[in-house]
């Protein structure tokens, strides 16, 4: 494709990343959803966790952790990447959540305010793992922690 070509599709480079982004969200969505796909629909938490675990292989990935974690943020702004970002998962996780308190399978609380936690965490496991001298020590250290706050969010039996 000529250059030419490429930004009668895109304004300027940055408006190319983000529809590369865009993309690359869309991809570890279904992974993501690929992943849960299996579990009983009662089975929140296991869900829960499988979905973290699904985003935290695909972000381990080097071109995806440099497209998504590291050049996102600085090329496009933190407000437009987090747009973009949120478009893929923030639905997937309240519909996730909300079905999961009418279940009774996780403690009442505010989904909104949860989701973005969730997804903060995970976030920064990613970018913990990313940035950490010694990545399966890293992921074995998030894969605990990311376990046990997902099992305090189970209602008690």
């Amino acid at each position: 494709m000529t250059r030419g070509a490429l930004y009668h599709q895109f304004t300027d480079k940055a408006d190319l990343f983000a529809a590369v982004l865009d993309q690359v969200e869309a991809e570890i969505a279904h992974r993501v959803a690929d992943a849960v796909a299996g579990f009983a629909a009662d089975d929140t938490v296991g869900m829960l966790v499988a979905g973290a675990d699904a985003w935290l292989d695909a972000s381990s990935e080097a071109d995806l952790q440099r497209i998504v974690l590291l050049d996102g943020p600085s090329v496009l702004g933190w407000d437009r990447w987090r747009e973009i970002c949120l478009r893929h998962t923030v639905g997937l996780i309240a519909a996730l959540l909300r079905d999961g308190i009418a279940r009774g399978s996780l403690v009442a609380q505010p989904v909104d305010a949860l989701t973005h936690v969730l997804v903060g965490a995970v976030d920064e496991a990613a970018l913990y793992i990313a940035r950490a001298e010694h990545t399966a020590e890293a992921r074995a250290d998030m894969d605990l922690v990311i376990r046990r706050l997902t099992l305090a969010l189970a209602a008690p039996l």
